[in-house]
């Protein structure tokens, strides 16, 4: 176990993976017969004033990029929506570790009811099959292909 901040102990990531969450939703990725793409992908965004970096956990063949939270930063809240202004053919969907997951500095808001409000498409627990299953659209696919790293 390694420590986190304010003496919380967290699992370490297995096989490369930042997060538990995931890990888990690689598996199932791979159970379901997709190829795991693992934060292969690196989106240029402009945070007002400096250059970053957004790489999003996984990006699947039809061009979907998820990102894997099991909770919501102010940075991270930040990032998400100056990523998808910045890039609008993006299609960035949010897979939520639990329902309950909490959005920092946002008592009345869980993880979900954060992305409905601001338009991010998003699943409890694994990607859906209907995600994978989504057939590829060109302007979805050329957005991502334009940032492999």
């Amino acid at each position: 176990m390694a420590r986190a901040r304010r003496g919380r102990v967290r699992a370490i990531p297995r096989d490369g993976y930042r997060s538990t969450a995931e890990h888990r939703v690689a598996e199932a990725l791979k159970t379901a017969g997709v190829p795991v793409i693992y934060e292969k992908h690196r989106l240029p965004y402009t945070h007002p004033a400096t250059n970053h970096h957004y790489t999003p956990d996984f990006v699947l063949p039809n061009g979907i990029a998820i990102e894997v939270k099991g909770f919501l930063l102010m940075d991270s809240r930040k990032t998400l929506l100056l990523v998808r202004e910045q890039h609008p053919d993006l299609d960035l969907r949010l897979v939520i570790n639990k329902l309950t997951a909490r959005v920092q500095g946002l008592k009345k808001l869980n993880l979900a009811q954060w992305c409905d409000k601001f338009g991010f498409a998003w699943a409890v627990g694994a990607v859906p099959l209907d995600w994978l299953k989504e057939r590829p659209k060109a302007k979805r696919v050329k957005a991502i292909e334009a940032f492999v790293r």
